[in-house]
């Protein structure tokens, strides 16, 4: 018996840049960073609450408008007819530190995007939640700031991220293989080579000035192992009517599941080892998953509607890549100043016609059978006794999925499995990796 291993990285870049007409020109002419990918149901929502000895309050980790966001970003991202994933704890990571920095009506856009009450709510929401997290020792995170020789970050942006454990470093653009290589050990060392670079020298411009980063990792195994002997061919349905085969992963014990009327959609919870779970919803047969997205509320109320129930359960090994620039979706969600010659973000350094250009979110996740055999001594059944009355459940169509801390409900990774890759024979390795959100200031 194998342990199915998921492992996620995420990593977000801004790049920082003073704008000029000629730079602006300049600056279209250099490619997008690319990336070399290589991150129990409850009753009732517990209660978790952190003492920020910052400011001296009780952070409600569980209070539920921290997820609003979340669900937000996927309902937008769901319009696309494409597979989607994406880490929101990241996401809102890097725009905090973005608020920190901005003034008028681009910081009262980012609060009221991300639904936080003040800039010192959501930083000390942000300090607890990494911390806790942190604790799990299944996920890492870490920031980075590198910042142009030329300019001068004001000191009391510096101290404000220093919240956020920042890595600050000053770098000489000019130089522009050395800040390459120097941002790239930064990754390398934080991902202990697993992610070697991130940038090569043609998507860095001398006239960078501030490089800010987030980095989230997150690595599980299954508490319920999956026996690579058991996976078979099977049929995945698009929404097309189309089928395609995949290798269809399978396993019986008890699960918390349920079939959700009002979203019409089977719900199960997958645990991994302690702190972790993953929430897959699959919408019934002449529904789908916009329509799914569009009527989901939070993702706490399938949950606590879940009972412990004796499985079948068959899902399918899947790989994705994904790539999306979120300024198209972060505009409908109302962060629109921050890309327009109004930004406002002289809180970072003193100049006043810097914006945010672009937002690049780069991820892949693989789901595989491979690990150890420690799971055998768990005693459970991969194969379903002759005339066992477990329920069957087969994620053969496409779904949303979440991966979740369960004692806090952050959701640390989203996302919604549309389409199979049409190559499910070759072998992979365990590994969920992404790099990440480039935000470009200009």
């Amino acid at each position: 018996m194998f342990n199915v291993e998921l492992n996620a990285m995420i990593l977000t870049v801004l790049f920082l840049v003073f704008t000029t007409a000629a730079d602006a020109q300049l600056l279209n002419q250099y490619t997008p960073v690319h990336q070399f990918l290589q991150p129990q149901a409850l009753d009732e929502i517990p209660q978790f609450s952190i003492q920020d000895q910052n400011q001296n309050e009780n952070i409600n980790l569980s209070d539920e408008r921290h997820i609003f966001f979340d669900i937000a970003l996927l309902k937008e991202l769901a319009k696309t007819n494409e597979n989607v994933l994406v880490s929101p704890l990241s996401i809102k990571t890097t725009l905090a530190m973005v608020l920190e920095g901005s003034k008028g009506i681009c910081a009262e856009e980012i609060q009221k995007t991300l639904r936080i009450g003040s800039l010192a709510q959501a930083r000390s929401y942000l300090k607890a939640i990494l911390h806790v997290l942190k604790d799990t020792r299944y996920v890492e995170s870490a920031n980075a700031v590198f910042v142009s020789k030329k300019v001068q970050v004001y000191k009391d942006y510096q101290n404000k991220l220093q919240d956020y454990k920042g890595f600050i470093e000053s770098l000489d653009f000019n130089n522009v293989p050395l800040a390459v290589q120097t941002i790239n050990k930064w990754v390398n060392d934080l991902t202990k080579g697993a992610i070697p670079t991130i940038i090569g020298t043609d998507n860095i411009h001398k006239d960078f000035t501030v490089v800010l980063a987030n980095a989230l990792y997150f690595k599980g195994k299954w508490k319920t192992a999956f026996d690579e002997k058991s996976t078979r061919r099977d049929y995945f349905y698009l929404e097309n009517g189309g089928r395609r085969e995949v290798n269809m992963m399978q396993v019986s014990n008890n699960f918390n599941y349920q079939y959700n009327k009002n979203l019409h959609a089977e719900a199960v919870e997958i645990p991994y080892e302690d702190d972790f779970s993953m929430l897959i919803v699959m919408p019934a047969e002449g529904n789908n998953v916009e329509n799914l997205a569009t009527d989901m509320q939070k993702p706490s109320d399938i949950i606590a509607d879940l009972k412990q129930t004796e499985l079948n359960l068959a899902i399918p090994k899947f790989d994705m890549d994904y790539s999306k620039n979120l300024v198209d979706i972060l505009k409908p969600l109302g962060v629109r100043t921050i890309f327009t010659h109004e930004a406002n973000l002289t809180g970072i350094v003193p100049n006043d016609n810097i914006r945010v250009n672009n937002i690049v979110h780069k991820t892949k996740i693989q789901v595989d059978e491979q690990g150890t055999k420690a799971a055998a001594a768990t005693g459970v059944i991969v194969i379903p006794l002759i005339g066992s009355t477990a329920r069957k459940v087969v994620i053969n169509r496409p779904f949303i999925y979440f991966i979740y801390h369960r004692e806090t409900r952050a959701i640390i990774f989203e996302g919604i499995f549309r389409h199979p890759q049409m190559d499910f024979q070759r072998t992979l390795p365990p590994n969920l990796s992404s790099r990440g959100n480039f935000y470009t200031f200009q």
